[in-house]
């Protein structure tokens, strides 16, 4: 069986909150939780909007051309002098990123309401799109 495992869906914070330390605060908390699962972080994006592609990424001191390898990369971790399990991999954070999420709201906002009008909303994203 996979260890568990735990996953931090979303931290955005408005910008009238930055510089408040509630970032930091925020990856502390991740921290403790990576301690007390044994589990280490990794960056992660489950977005359907292309606008928020490369908002965050891992960035592995190998490359990877196979999924085996890829899987190997992600289970060599050692814990770190803190007792967090670190691999070898830096996350990465878009200095774009609140560009890119507030985008993707606009867009999933107007697909939704394209639909709610009857429209296909499919066609709207291929049109122009044709290969």
């Amino acid at each position: 069986t996979q260890p568990p495992y735990a996953v931090v869906h979303r931290l955005a914070l408005h910008r009238d909150f930055r510089g408040r330390g509630l970032t930091d605060a925020a990856f502390r908390q991740m921290e403790a939780l990576s301690r007390r699962l044994r589990r280490p972080l990794a960056a992660g994006s489950d977005t359907h909007q292309s606008f928020q592609y490369g908002c965050v990424w891992n960035e592995f001191e190998r490359d990877c051309t196979t999924v085996e390898e890829l899987r190997r990369e992600i289970a060599d971790v050692s814990e770190d002098e803190t007792g967090i399990l670190r691999g070898r991999w830096r996350i990465h954070i878009a200095e774009t990123v609140e560009f890119q999420v507030k985008t993707a709201g606009i867009l999933k906002r107007a697909l939704k309401e394209i639909h709610s009008l009857g429209g296909d909303y499919v066609s709207v994203l291929l049109k122009g799109a044709e290969i």
